[in-house]
């Protein structure tokens, strides 16, 4: 699939990024990613019609391959238009296409040559002087069909004028395969010496002279390849000195090669192999020369030089190959089947693969391959059990030093977040600076790369608080300047601190700035995530619900089956109920109690779906339900280690006491839940509450707790509903600030009680302001008021 994803790439874009080719080189750019990339360039471009050739197609067997493309052919711009050649039809969804007549068929019968056509050919482009009964022989004895005809041709070339017709009688009477036959003649007609070349390079998916003097073993390779080049024998160029012969010709050659014997092949396989700087080819030619154990090492330095970048079919297809037996109980071969399921979200089918190879690597006393076994372990399981967590991850410590930096970064990325989903502070903390003094030391655009893709709030959260991130932003926004995929790490860092400084608005500019490059390179799951939670946090926290629908269902959309946003998405739907409580759709909210279930993976979930029952129990005006929901979600607490939407629940529990008027032990909670956030200077995560908690941070104002903390969080919150006075149409009435605020609320369908809440005011100052606004609409009940702004077209 690189191979193929770098050829596209490359045919569409006039001038591909550097940071894009990497990425498909290099197989981090997942196949969606990369085929929404190119589809939005195109998009980019003129009206101008653009073809797409993809010839050959029949000689791809990826699936993946016909995935990406079912993909990209369903969402091309209208001026985009791709022709396909093939053998046979593609598993593609030509049906569909057939159907909405998006499909132009050209079957066997629309593409053979007939008279007129094969004459053009041999007589007027190639000047052969065959008359019109022979073109009709040789019509009837290739069926038409081109590559015969031009094989045909080429041995015609050679024979004398006067003798071609006689050659074409011969021919009629032969019963073999047409192409086996002309094909045997052209490789006859050739010097041995350069027979003996075609046989031996057919085993050479590209032949460059280097290749073809490994394999032959001949000095004078690059003088015969060209040699062969220039006599067309169905060679093609591929530029930079390197050639590759045409499909069905080197089909010949091999089928031919086979009949030297097994030793003779697997002999020129071997020495393919032995040459070739390509890991992959260097594999394909070992496994064809059935080098087993060779294999075996081959695959373990793949392995190990590619951790954290996604492997791909191609390794699949190759392993395939590989005896049944070694599959299943080689642990290279079974690891790398483990990783990947793990990167097609198969973790059940991944993890009884990746235990074997483990054990086994354990058994052999391989370190490097136990890590790499270890590392997808626990990659895949976020909610490891504590007393695993424990023995693995100081396994793990003891353990680094043996194996390459790369591996070890990626093995302390999979630590830091497991100790973060077990709520554990220490070794969170611990991991985390040890793998962002590794990734410093490394300094690889690589690794930075990786790290731009797996930061997020949590990890914000040890007792370091922010330090750890402004250590290593400068290096990487040194490295961002010329690497988009790192500038968006960047963008996300200084977004995360904005939002926990409070700084809502500059958060915002920086996430449309990382969303921007995300969307470049057809979307990274985790940044997704990332991007989506912040921006649902921030116009929740504004009150701006129509953006927080807006965001919701992108999000929604973008995730799709993603088993990587399955982390994040008890998080969304918390913030989707309270968004709908605050409009007392309190059905709603109740429902996606049920659809939080199934999202449900590590603790943090379980308390965040208590404590959306606890804000429906408060919505429906049951305080004691409420206090006894969120109680239970504050006892999920395990440790000293919360993740930052525990604070949000913590503080909604004071609120709550609040409410039932246990002032003392309100601002109990309030307090011990705000001196981290305090030390911190995070007064983004305690506004993340919501603006019904300004009476209690005025309350703790006024009893001193935090008052300059307190008060920056009034500040925060304030604006949400801060409003200019509005002039009603065809009138001289003018609606002030507070009507403005209690009018979008009736719009809303808010109840009075839920708007004395919001703003804080008493249910009487609601109905005076009520009284006066009907009288300003002339409406006489709330229903009629907010019809009349609706038709007086008035914006609130």
């Amino acid at each position: 699939m690189r191979a193929f994803g770098l050829a596209v790439t490359l045919a569409i874009l006039d001038e591909p990024e550097s940071d894009l080719l990497t990425l498909v080189q290099q197989g981090q750019i997942e196949t969606r990613q990369l085929a929404s990339v190119l589809i939005n360039r195109l998009a980019e471009r003129s009206t101008a019609p653009f073809i797409l050739v993809l010839d050959d197609l029949h000689l791809l067997t990826e699936q993946v391959i016909f995935e990406y493309l079912d993909y990209f052919i369903e969402r091309l711009p209208p001026q985009v238009h791709i022709v396909v050649t093939t053998r046979s039809d593609p598993p593609l969804a030509l049906a569909k296409l057939r159907a909405r007549g998006d499909l132009a068929d050209f079957r066997l019968d629309a593409l053979r040559f007939d008279h007129d056509e094969v004459d053009v050919l041999l007589n007027q482009l190639l000047k052969l002087n065959i008359s019109d009964a022979h073109i009709d022989l040789m019509v009837k004895r290739t069926e038409g069909w081109i590559a015969g005809l031009r094989l045909l041709a080429l041995s015609l070339e050679t024979i004398d004028e006067g003798k071609r017709e006689q050659y074409i009688a011969d021919l009629s009477q032969q019963d073999r395969y047409i192409f086996d036959l002309l094909a045997e003649e052209v490789l006859a007609q050739q010097r041995e010496e350069i027979h003996q070349f075609l046989l031996e390079t057919s085993v050479l998916d590209e032949l460059t002279p280097e290749l073809c003097s490994a394999v032959t073993q001949q000095p004078d390779a690059a003088a015969i390849l060209r040699d062969v080049h220039q006599h067309n024998l169905f060679l093609v160029a591929l530029g930079d000195g390197s050639y590759r012969y045409h499909a069905l010709f080197r089909d010949f050659l091999q089928y031919q090669l086979k009949w030297r014997g097994d030793r003779i092949l697997k002999q020129l396989h071997y020495r393919a192999a032995a040459a070739h700087q390509s890991p992959m080819q260097k594999l394909h030619h070992l496994i064809s020369a059935g080098a087993w154990e060779d294999a075996i090492r081959q695959i373990a330095d793949i392995a190990m030089a590619n951790v954290g970048v996604l492997i791909g079919s191609r390794l699949a297809s190759l392993i395939e190959r590989m005896p049944e037996e070694m599959q299943e109980h080689n642990p290279w071969l079974l690891v790398i089947r483990g990783a990947l399921h793990t990167e097609q979200g198969h973790n059940a089918l991944a993890l009884p693969l990746v235990n074997k190879a483990r054990d086994l690597f354990k058994q052999q006393g391989d370190s490097a391959g136990e890590m790499l076994a270890v590392g997808l372990i626990v990659g895949t399981q976020p909610n490891m059990a504590y007393d695993e967590y424990v023995t693995v991850f100081e396994w793990l410590h003891d353990e680094l030093s043996h194996i390459t930096p790369e591996l070890q970064i990626a093995l302390l990325n999979d630590a830091m977040w497991n100790s973060v989903w077990n709520y554990q502070l220490e070794r969170t903390e611990y991991y985390l600076l040890e793998y962002i003094d590794r990734v410093i030391q490394n300094d690889n655009p690589v690794t930075y790369r990786t790290t731009a893709q797996y930061i997020a709030e949590p990890l914000f959260c040890t007792s370091r608080g922010a330090q750890p991130f402004e250590r290593v932003l400068p290096h990487m926004a040194k490295h961002g300047e010329t690497d988009a995929i790192i500038q968006m790490g960047v963008y996300n860092i200084r977004a995360i601190l904005a939002v926990l400084h409070g700084e809502l608005e500059q958060a915002q500019q920086w996430l449309t700035l990382s969303h921007q490059i995300d969307q470049t390179y057809g979307g990274f799951a985790w940044v997704n995530t990332l991007i989506y939670g912040m921006l649902l946090a921030i116009v929740l926290i504004r009150q701006d619900f129509s953006s927080f629908d807006r965001y919701y269902d992108e999000a929604m959309q973008s995730f799709g089956q993603q088993d990587t946003a399955s982390m994040k998405l008890a998080e969304f739907l918390y913030l989707r109920g309270r968004r709908l409580l605050q409009e007392e759709r309190i059905d709603e909210a109740q429902h996606l109690t049920d659809d939080m279930q199934q999202y449900i993976i590590v603790k943090e979930h379980e308390k965040l779906h208590i404590a959306l029952q606890g804000h429906i129990a408060q919505s429906n005006g049951n305080l004691d339900e409420a206090l006894f929901q969120m109680q239970r979600a504050v006892a999920y607490r395990l440790s000293v280690y919360q993740l930052p939407a525990s604070y949000v629940v913590q503080l909604s529990l004071a609120l709550i006491q609040w409410h039932r008027n246990e002032r003392d032990q309100a601002l109990r909670t309030f307090q011990e839940t705000l001196k981290p956030l305090v030390a911190w200077g995070y007064p983004g995560i305690a506004v993340q509450a919501g603006h019904e908690m300004i009476p209690l941070f005025e309350a703790g104002a006024d009893a001193g707790i935090y008052p300059d903390f307190c008060r920056t969080c009034i500040a925060i919150l304030r604006p949400s509903y801060e409003t200019r006075p509005v002039n009603i149409p065809d009138s001289n009435e003018t609606l002030t600030p507070r009507e403005v605020d209690i009018l979008r609320e009736i719009v809303a369908g808010a109840s009075n009680r839920k708007i004395a809440e919001k703003l804080v005011i008493s249910e009487n100052t609601v109905k005076s302001h009520i009284t006066r606004i009907l009288s300003k609409l002339d409406a006489r009940s709330r229903t009629e008021a907010a019809a009349r702004v609706h038709k007086l077209g008035i914006r609130l």
